[in-house]
């Protein structure tokens, strides 16, 4: 290999040298955006994740806040009815007290379960919102960097084809150099 290069006049040898550190360049950049590519389909799986599991939490705080709207209905139906039979015995006030103050705490409850439920939902729009427009710089991205790759395929071709040219030519040069010489 050192002959060949020794057989190449200066000239040439920097040609050379300079279309094979081109083509190394190339190669460099074109790993370099695969790999900024795999790591935002990672960012992007991350937050697709995230999203799903509020959107759970959201389900499930739903479901609570149902199931407190509910038993609070039942109860305040059961208070009504206890107050329309107005029961005078003190097993029957007791009872109706117990009914009150269990109506308060599920009142409490379903306010509580409803302040949860409006943060989760402002959570998960912001998070959809947020996940639209990664998946929007993830395309933008992803288009430019396939662009990218494209060029950068592209023109390691044409070097390649050029570096096969030049390295015709010569060999071609050498041909005639060591048939002069003999």
């Amino acid at each position: 290999m050192q002959s060949f290069w020794n057989s190449l006049s200066a000239v040439e040898a920097n040609c050379l040298k300079s279309l094979l550190d081109a083509a190394s360049v190339f190669q460099r950049q074109l790993q370099q955006n695969e790999r900024m590519l795999l790591e935002t389909k990672e960012t992007l799986a991350t937050r697709e994740a995230l999203c799903e599991r509020l959107q759970r939490s959201v389900q499930r705080a739903s479901q609570r806040l149902d199931r407190a709207a509910h038993a609070s209905a039942s109860a305040q139906r059961e208070l009504r009815r206890l107050e329309e039979a107005h029961v005078s015995d003190a097993d029957g006030s007791w009872q109706l007290d117990e009914l009150r103050q269990r109506r308060g705490e599920l009142q409490t409850e379903e306010a509580a379960t409803a302040s949860d439920l409006l943060e989760h939902q402002a959570q998960v729009q912001d998070l959809r919102q947020r996940l639209a427009s990664a998946k929007q710089r993830s395309q933008h991205r992803r288009d430019d960097l396939e662009g990218r790759r494209e060029r950068c395929l592209q023109e390691k071709l044409e070097l390649k084809e050029i570096h096969s040219k030049d390295l015709e030519t010569i060999r071609q040069e050498t041909e005639v150099a060591i048939k002069k010489l003999e």
